[in-house]
């Protein structure tokens, strides 16, 4: 496969995100008659998805990139992608107070620390009294998303630390305890019907993995075409040194991710 000239921001490349959310998603029922907010869409898989069982969906990431490839891949007639930063969308006069259900699946952990309780504030000010929302946060940097361990060896990589040497990583994992977060969620007007933290165990494929670190760790972006190839192989094979199965073939991920639902009083 060639991996320099891949876009993947679906298939292999989310394969691990895409499962968390489908184990996940039906804990929210979806009516005919629900519009929907989807903060943090990306390329617009799940919105799709959820698109098919109600009125109307809006979906909203900050990304440029990842709204077009959803407007190309993902749209339906009553999608409407917008490019809008996670952290304003309670300062939107059409936005709050309308949604009966709200989704946002691993986009906090992108957000500032000291600004994730107003960005989760913002976002359910969107929700009207009685509508449920659900957020999917990562919470534990580990495995393929072990991105901070992934940055430092490229940092100090013979080849590969000359493009590194400047990048810092975005990422924010959620620090909050359960606790703390159904305290935080209940100064919102929330009552949290669930929250807990699930931790699993994947396999992943080679593909797979390398289309995850090309797609979220952007440094494989300041690298040269004609070398992404081999910049992503040796990713690939420090992950298996890192946690390989008993065949060598796969990179054992071990997930921790923060699942809250709630409902608006």
């Amino acid at each position: 496969m060639n991996f320099a000239a891949s876009g993947d921001y679906r298939g292999d490349g989310r394969a691990l995100q895409h499962a968390i959310i489908m184990q996940h998603i039906d804990k929210l029922t979806f009516r005919p008659g629900d519009e929907v907010f989807d903060v943090g869409c990306g390329s617009g898989e799940e919105t799709k998805t959820i698109a098919s069982k109600v009125k109307g969906v809006v979906g909203i990431d900050s990304s440029e990139a990842m709204i077009a490839v959803a407007n190309q891949s993902n749209s339906a007639p009553n999608i409407e992608y917008v490019v809008e930063d996670a952290r304003s969308v309670g300062d939107n006069p059409k936005w709050r107070g309308k949604f009966d259900k709200v989704v946002s699946f691993f986009m906090l952990h992108w957000i500032p620390t000291e600004e994730q309780p107003s960005a989760l504030g913002g976002i359910l000010s969107c929700l009207m009294a009685g509508g449920e929302a659900l957020f999917l946060i990562n919470t534990k940097d580990k495995g393929p998303h072990d991105l901070s361990a992934s940055v430092l060896f490229l940092k100090n990589h013979p080849k590969w630390g000359v493009y590194a040497k400047h990048y810092e990583l975005p990422l924010y994992i959620w620090k909050r305890s359960i606790p703390d977060t159904v305290k935080l969620l209940k100064t919102f007007g929330c009552t949290v019907l669930e929250g807990q933290i699930k931790r699993q165990e994947f396999a992943l494929s080679e593909v797979q993995v390398k289309l995850i670190w090309k797609t979220i760790l952007k440094v494989a972006d300041l690298v040269p075409a004609e070398k992404q190839d081999e910049f992503l192989e040796d990713i690939w094979q420090w992950a298996l040194s890192r946690s390989a199965d008993e065949t060598k073939s796969q990179y054992l991920n071990v997930n921790e991710t923060v699942v809250i639902h709630v409902r608006k009083e």
